[in-house]
């Protein structure tokens, strides 16, 4: 239930500055589409991000899939 189904794109992101990984579940509508390309492209292009930052986006983009 919620705004969205669990058929998002699952996808695990190796973040190579750091020794982590991230799950990211996103939602397969267009919306989140454009949110997804717009948060990889900071994400792979970013070479400082933060703790904070990432888990800012990860609880952001989780929000809006509901």
């Amino acid at each position: 239930m919620g705004g969205c189904e669990v058929r998002g794109a699952h996808s695990i992101f190796l973040i190579k500055n750091m020794n982590f990984f991230i799950l990211n579940t996103l939602c397969t509508s267009r919306i989140h589409f454009v949110v997804r390309e717009a948060w990889q492209n900071y994400f792979f292009n970013s070479k400082a991000l933060l703790m904070g930052e990432l888990l800012a986006l990860h609880v952001c983009m989780y929000l809006l899939c509901f």
